[in-house]
């Protein structure tokens, strides 16, 4: 009887479509399953179509918190945007500027959790 060959694919859109927050990882020439959530992992079963990986899946999705706010630091960019947002002078100009500043402000959402004093330049305002 001939062996029987198993063609692992490492094209992505090949892979079998896993449940949200499970993570394959590589080691040691074997796949294993992880639960990865709010920068926490825990090992899962081999087999995502096994009960006992749906047990463990639906208890580790109903222990973990649902996803948290977002952290608000006092003095950080983001405090000084959300504090210029709900300002007279913002909420008095016309609707379109309001959009067009908006638009303006979301480009530094990737520093928004910098310390005001680290930004160059020192010309903000709280």
């Amino acid at each position: 009887m001939p062996k029987t060959r198993v063609i692992r694919s490492w094209h992505r859109s090949m892979r079998p479509n896993l449940p949200r927050y499970v993570q394959v990882v590589r080691a040691k020439g074997k796949d294993y399953l992880y639960f990865r959530r709010h920068g926490q992992r825990w090992p899962l079963p081999d087999y995502p179509t096994s009960p006992e990986f749906q047990k463990t899946y639906l208890e580790l999705l109903g222990k973990t918190d649902p996803d948290p706010a977002p952290r608000r630091i006092v003095g950080s960019v983001a405090a000084l945007i959300r504090n210029y947002r709900s300002s007279d002078g913002f909420l008095s100009l016309k609707q379109e500027t309001q959009r067009d500043y908006g638009r303006m402000l979301d480009i530094f959402a990737s520093i928004d959790h910098y310390p005001r004093a680290r930004c160059a330049g020192g010309t903000f305002a709280s």
